[in-house]
This record gives C-alpha cells, sequence and structure tokens, in this order.
C-alpha cells in the first residue's frame, strides 16, 4: 500500500498489492463522512473492473467493498457506517443495482425493487437512502426513489411530483429526511427538486413543497447507470439547496 500527505490534501490512491499488481487503483470521487471515504477503483487485480472501495484517511486502510458475484462496483455516498453505490454481475443479471454495504463486502444488501430493471443509490442518510431507478414498473423512464435499508422499503418519489413531469433522480437526503434532485419534462426541460420532510415509508404523507430553479438543458437519452457516466453538472447547486434547508 502507497500513502502520502500534503498539507491538508491526502493520497487515497491504492496499490493493489495483496493481489502482487505494480498498478494504482484510480480514484473517482470519495465522499466523506466520520474521516471515512469511499469511491472505486480498478487496476490488474481486478481484471481492470472498477471495485467500491472504503477508506479511513489512508491508502493502507482500504476495504474493499465488491461484493461476490459481482463483476463491477462503485461506492458513492457514505453516512455513518453504512454505504451506497451500486454494482452488476451474475448475481444481478447484468443490470446495475443499487446496493447498501456496512463497512464489509458480505454486508451488501441489493436494495433494486420488484418491477425495476436498472437502480443506483447516490445519497445516504440517518438509515435512509436516496438515488434512482426504472423499469416495467416505471414504463422504463427514470424514477427518484428513497429507502430504508431494504429493496422492499422503496419509496417512488416520482409520484409525489406535480403531473407533466417524465424523469425524476434523487441526488442526497439530510438528517432531516429532505431530499434534493431533479426532474424533467418531456420537452427535456430539468427542474431542481425539494421532497421536504420525508416519512417513513409506512406514513405516506409526502409533499413537494418547491421547485426551486429551472436548470435549462436538453433532456439526454438515459443510458444504462455506470460509475463513468455520473452526472456532475448540477451537483454544486443541489448540495446548495439541501444545505438551504437545514436549521440554522
Amino acid at each position: 500500500m502507497s500513502s502520502a500527505s500534503d498539507g491538508w490534501i491526502t493520497l487515497l490512491d491504492t496499490q493493489l498489492a495483496m493481489a502482487r499488481s505494480e498498478e494504482l487503483a484510480q480514484l473517482f470521487g470519495h465522499p466523506s463522512s466520520g474521516g471515512q471515504q469511499v469511491g472505486y477503483g480498478y487496476g490488474a487485480a481486478t481484471g481492470y473492473n472498477t471495485h467500491a472501495l472504503l477508506w479511513s484517511g489512508s491508502a493502507a486502510s482500504v476495504v474493499a467493498l465488491h461484493p461476490a458475484g459481482f463483476t463491477e462496483s462503485y461506492a458513492r455516498g457514505i453516512s455513518g457506517g453504512q454505504q451506497v453505490g451500486g454494482g452488476r454481475g451474475a448475481a444481478t443479471g447484468n443490470s446495475w443495482h443499487a446496493l447498501l454495504w456496512s463497512a464489509s463486502a458480505a454486508s451488501v444488501v441489493d436494495l433494486n425493487p420488484a418491477g425495476f430493471t436498472v437502480s443506483s443509490a447516490r445519497g445516504i442518510s440517518g438509515g435512509q437512502q436516496v438515488g434512482e431507478g426504472w423499469g416495467t414498473a416505471t414504463g422504463n423512464n427514470s424514477h427518484a426513489l428513497l429507502w430504508s435499508g431494504s429493496a422492499a422499503s422503496a419509496v417512488d418519489l416520482h409520484h409525489f411530483l406535480p403531473a407533466g413531469f417524465v424523469a425524476s433522480r434523487a441526488w442526497a437526503i439530510d438528517a432531516q429526511g429532505n431530499v434534493v434532485g431533479e426532474a424533467y419534462y418531456a420537452a427535456g426541460t430539468a427542474h431542481a427538486i425539494l421532497w421536504a420532510n420525508v416519512p417513513e415509508p409506512g406514513s405516506m404523507a409526502m409533499l413537494v413543497v418547491a421547485v426551486l430553479c429551472l436548470l435549462a438543458y436538453a433532456l439526454r437519452r438515459m443510458a444504462p447507470i455506470a460509475p463513468l457516466s455520473v452526472c456532475r453538472r448540477h451537483k454544486r447547486l443541489l448540495t446548495s439547496l439541501l444545505l438551504l434547508t437545514r436549521p440554522r
């Protein structure tokens, strides 16, 4: 393993020495919480397939989250002792499924709900997870999803949007259960959305309280979710909107 630090920067690129590889895994983003970071890497040791990884501040601390039965995986969010992301392989019929971990590969939970072909988890807080998915249950349009730790707990947040939106995704959730994301009209415009005071799935009193801004860009054809195709264009804006929902 190798690690280096310069001021406030710590390099987390991980040499996959345990597999006797001389190549460095490449890190594509590392969301952080409580001194831990998540992301993914690849190298000769992984057959150059992306594998989800968890760090605790150094390359030497790396934990492989990649589950058995999967070809590729990635981790995208972390809160407390849990991590979210996605993966695909024989275990999923080679479709991308949203995944939840509790700091080990063996702890993986497949969050993909019944009626969905593809899903991805993007954010996590306080035992709840958010992301998106699509399949026969959604007419193959992307729908924002909320989970509480299992596939059976999935709530389709798209159903709480005003009429006219054809697709949606959830980006993040805060400690109060507020969810931010975006929703699309058929014409191709996207609106940033706040789903406020999200309840537990058993209490369906959810309300979309505001369309916060108009993001005028053409709706691209939604390709199957893969780590290298993560949309980053509006991440900073949506993070700012999330911060505005928190009590001062």
